[in-house]
């Protein structure tokens, strides 16, 4: 697909009035439509809870409770309001865009890794909970493009990642890779998962650290020739990228680099990087095969490097470490308390 050739224009308006649509697109969308009742009733609930809070605190004193409530109620309310216009602001435009070029767009759905059964799961969908996917846009060509976010840890400590992704397959399946840029500033969980790091030659490794299976190092070298390497560092040079399966995922930091719905600039570097960087790894997925599969033309790979193998998970952290040492010194301890009671 073309990417240079879609209609921009929607991501260059500056508003975009929910008039423009149909109720039905709208409700396909799952864009919900705040209507003037549900605004009323949210600024009304909200002048409700802030004089039950000031009487309580107050000792019953309902002058004081009429006058904070005045004064905080417009506040909380636009606040509350400008935040749900700005994220339906940005639901138009993308729906807008996904109208003018024969996409289909969906506000919120199911995210990656949400209960799924996939058997090549990407690595950058297995983390976190809960897992929130929005903002989908689905091309002709199948390719999918959409805003994710995940969260670890819990109260205090939690800790929210944002980015983009774009899912594009390709013309056949070559071994699990990925390519964590210098730039991009998305760090991949692979603490749970058996990798190499591969060193590629000249300045590659300034831009980029190379993940691969065990025993799928040259497999590595024969995708990433030079001219792939030149793409990855022209065009992709601030993106992650994850080839796992017959797909190629692209992945975006949002929280530094900006929703791609804030401009055409944005939205038309990202498509064209993908456009570029899929069609040289297509060149070399047409020759590629994994004699380890068996049959070298039924273009699989074998288990290993199909996908990164889990580390067993006790293992993972050094508290587990810490309780495997204690329990060795300890039965340790205990067999030699044992001989010098049999042997005194």
């Amino acid at each position: 697909m073309k990417y240079n050739q879609l209609n921009y224009s929607a991501l260059n308006q500056k508003k975009i009035s929910k008039r423009n649509f149909t109720k039905k697109q709208l409700k396909m969308a799952g864009i919900k439509n705040i209507t003037l009742w549900e605004k009323i009733g949210i600024i009304a609930v909200i002048i409700a809870i802030i004089m039950l809070i000031v009487v309580l605190e107050s000792g019953s004193d309902w002058l004081i409770a009429i006058i904070v409530t005045t004064i905080l109620t417009p506040l909380i309310a636009y606040g509350f309001l400008y935040e749900l216009r700005k994220i339906n602001e940005e639901n138009l435009k993308l729906l807008k865009f996904a109208l003018d070029n024969n996409l289909t767009y969906f506000a919120t759905m199911a995210a990656m890794g949400s209960g799924s059964t996939r058997t090549t799961e990407p690595i950058m969908f297995n983390i976190g909970n809960p897992r929130i996917q929005s903002n989908t846009l689905v091309f002709p060509n199948g390719a999918t493009l959409a805003k994710y976010q995940y969260t670890v840890g819990s109260g205090k400590n939690s800790r929210t990642y944002r980015f983009y992704y774009m899912c594009v397959k390709l013309l056949r399946p070559i071994p699990h890779l990925f390519l964590d840029s210098k730039k991009n500033l998305i760090n991949p969980n692979v603490i749970g998962y058996k990798v190499k790091e591969l060193k590629l030659e000249g300045d590659f490794n300034k831009y980029f650290k190379l993940l691969v299976p065990p025993g799928y190092q040259t497999d590595a070298l024969q995708i990433l020739t030079p001219d792939v390497m030149s793409a990855l560092i022209d065009f992709g040079e601030s993106y992650d990228f994850e080839l796992i399966g017959d797909e190629l995922y692209m992945y975006r930091n949002s929280q530094f680099s900006g929703a791609l719905c804030d401009s055409e600039e944005n939205m038309r570097q990202f498509l064209e990087a993908v456009e570029h960087i899929v069609g040289e790894f297509n060149q070399q997925a047409k020759t590629y095969s994994d004699v380890r599969a068996g049959n070298v033309t039924s273009g699989l790979v074998a288990k290993k490097g199909a996908k990164f193998e889990r580390r067993m998970v006790f293992f993972n952290t050094n508290v587990n470490k810490i309780f495997i040492i204690v329990i060795i010194v300890t039965v340790v301890i205990a067999l030699m308390s044992i001989s010098l009671a049999i042997f005194p």
